[in-house]
């Protein structure tokens, strides 16, 4: 297949792709869509005198990667980065992205500069980037995972969200700021603290989805009854409700509403 007919790429470490030198993208002239895989580990398998397999053992490739040549990508659309150790990178020169998902790194502090970002996901969240995510206004989607921060006030500024996954921000205080993100479709709180108090969510006019993971005890669903475009509630893993009755009276008031 010829070079410029390639519009995406997935390269996997583990998937018998060990070069460390990626300088070959560019010669993909019309790439839109990157995604990189290198955690680091990868299986080797030793063979015995016979010729047949005998053991095999995890290795871990120690070295950082060098992922510079990403950044000349002009037309890029979509990147996935999961990469091990200290990447390189600076997204300065990827004016057409939009959509990013990245494991933290430090390198990857320009990628907060980037104002035309409609969905970012980041996994190894450092509590200090909120205030600057809170910046990146043009977003639509926005998933952050594992992180320290106890406030998030920070992204009541993110008007345009429809879409927000929070998963493993365990010294959360509230979630009081979701009032403001007035343009949600989406909620998934997965393994949250400050999560026992739903009342946040009563006057979100376009709230379709609510996805309540591994919260513990959640005191009601009482908040979500008056939620007219409500399609479904999910409750899972170690969510409980403390007032059991308020899913037969969600029910009531909205028999549409599917409760999983």
């Amino acid at each position: 297949m010829k070079a410029n007919r390639i519009t995406g790429l997935w390269l996997d470490y583990s998937e018998d792709w060990h070069d460390d030198n990626i300088d070959f993208i560019l010669t993909i002239d019309n790439l839109l869509e990157l995604v990189i895989f290198f955690h680091g580990y990868y299986p080797v398998i030793s063979f015995g005198d016979n010729g047949l397999a005998s053991g095999m053992k995890i290795v871990r490739a120690e070295k950082d990667y060098d992922l510079t040549p990403i950044s000349e990508l002009k037309l890029l659309k979509r990147l996935q980065l999961s990469v091990f150790g200290k990447p390189r990178l600076s997204f300065d020169g990827l004016v057409s992205l939009q959509e990013c998902w990245v494991d933290w790194s430090a390198g990857y502090e320009s990628l907060l500069q980037l104002k035309s970002l409609q969905s970012l996901t980041i996994n190894s969240t450092p509590a200090n980037l909120i205030p600057k995510i809170s910046a990146l206004t043009s977003l639509v989607t926005l998933c952050l995972m594992s992180c320290k921060a106890a406030n998030l006030d920070d992204l009541v500024a993110l008007s345009k969200l429809e879409y927000l996954e929070l998963a493993r921000f365990k010294k959360l205080k509230d979630v009081d700021f979701i009032a403001s993100l007035t343009s949600l479709k989406h909620l998934n709180l997965r393994n949250c603290g400050g999560c026992s108090c739903l009342r946040s969510l009563e006057g979100l006019p376009k709230l379709e989805v609510v996805v309540l993971d591994d919260l513990g005890l959640v005191e009601s669903l009482d908040p979500l009854v008056n939620l007219g475009t409500l399609r479904k509630v999910v409750l899972m893993g170690k969510t409980r409700l403390v007032e059991m009755n308020s899913i037969r009276t969600l029910r009531e008031k909205l028999p549409s509403v599917e409760i999983v």
